[in-house]
């Protein structure tokens, strides 16, 4: 388990932290070029991990497809910087608007800071279960909250942080990728939004 809150908590934030130091300042062309493949990966990750993560009966393994579904987030927020605006007074043609880059950037960087501290607490809260019962079997837990107060408070606030609850941490980096992609592609931002949905059923659950 510390290995899996140190995967989640700094390792998988060095991609991110690569394509924004790297990859775009040495390639901004390219980065231009690929911006509907990024952006679809990025809403692919987030779908593909979210219904993963409902399947899921291991209590890691459902953490760990939160991860890949959150994550999703940063991928899209980060293709957005070349996303610009359609030019409304010349119909077709592709204007260049700062305003989505600085959003789109912005709110991958807070979603990589609010899941490095989301992910490594659900993770904990996986490990101190298996430590105490041997196992991470979902449907064989129950009656938690009696036995284990502060434990069960502690962890209804990390996975409510997942979830991206108005005032906590995983909040604000959602709402600054939804809506830096929603004037340049409304159905992304529409799947994008709607992921918090299945977000929700597999956190409360």
């Amino acid at each position: 388990t510390p290995i899996s809150m140190l995967l989640a908590g700094i390792l998988l934030k060095l991609g991110g932290y690569g394509i924004i130091r790297i990859c775009y300042p040495m390639l901004p062309e390219a980065g231009y070029d690929l911006r509907w493949f990024v952006c679809g990966v990025g809403v692919l990750s987030m779908v593909y991990g979210a219904f993963a993560a409902l399947a899921q009966k291991d209590f890691k393994r459902l953490v760990a497809y939160s991860s890949v579904s959150h994550m999703g987030y940063v991928v899209l927020g980060l293709g957005v910087w070349s996303l610009g605006m359609w030019s409304a007074t010349a119909p077709g043609s592709f204007t260049y608007n700062a305003d989505y880059w600085k959003m789109g950037v912005n709110g991958a960087m807070f979603q990589m800071i609010a899941h490095g501290i989301s992910s490594a607490g659900m993770f904990f809260c996986v490990g101190v279960l298996y430590d105490r019962v041997h196992h991470r079997n979902l449907n064989e837990f129950g009656g938690i909250m009696a036995r284990m107060p502060v434990y069960s408070g502690f962890a209804i606030v990390i996975f409510f942080a997942g979830l991206g609850l108005p005032g906590l941490c995983g909040f604000i980096g959602e709402v600054f990728v939804v809506l830096s992609v929603w004037k340049y592609s409304q159905l992304l931002a529409v799947i994008s939004a709607a992921v918090v949905i299945l977000t929700a059923a597999y956190i409360l659950w």
